[in-house]
């Protein structure tokens, strides 16, 4: 009986971090779901603040950077294409966040399944964030040198006022 207590509270005590860890929010901004699983347009990443879209937007909206009606129409269809793959991105985490937790609550199965299934949403996660990695640089190759000089003060313009919430993560 001690060691089917015991048994219980350690897997109440795991349930409940675990809970709670898919309870925090993403820290690209987004709602709650575990890393990399926010919904959203695509924008949030790891590493990335609030994600790619939102540097891209800051860089956007930037008066000091000059950008030319070229430019501006190759970053936003950079982007188009970008929240495109985004929301494939978003399907697969939801889908392994659910097979996660199948897998995490049957009975049956292994820790080494369960350990498995943990490592193909770290792998899909780092997928996500090679992703999000690659349409940076597709927008930094829009930019010209000096106009990437001007990058650091353009995301400066993007920080927050008093009570607003931050547009990139720096």
């Amino acid at each position: 009986m001690r060691h089917r207590f015991g048994s219980m509270v350690v897997v109440a005590a795991v349930m409940g971090l675990s809970g709670a860890a898919w309870a925090q929010p993403c820290p690209c901004g987004g709602p709650p779901g575990g890393p990399g699983m926010g919904r959203g347009d695509g924008a949030g990443g790891p590493g990335f603040g609030a994600g790619p879209g939102a540097m891209a937007q800051c860089l956007l909206d930037s008066r000091d950077l000059n950008l030319s009606a070229d430019q501006r129409k190759t970053i936003e269809s950079i982007l188009d294409t970008a929240r495109d793959e985004g929301r494939k991105f978003r399907d697969e985490a939801r889908d392994l966040k659910d097979q996660f937790l199948k897998t995490f609550s049957d009975p049956k199965v292994s820790a080494d399944q369960v350990r498995d299934m943990a490592r193909a949403m770290r792998k899909h996660h780092e997928d996500l964030a090679d992703h999000r990695l690659e349409v940076l640089l597709k927008v930094r190759a829009v930019l010209t040198p000096e106009q990437l000089k001007k990058v650091p003060d353009a995301m400066d313009e993007c920080r927050p006022g008093p009570g607003r919430r931050h547009r990139w993560g720096r």
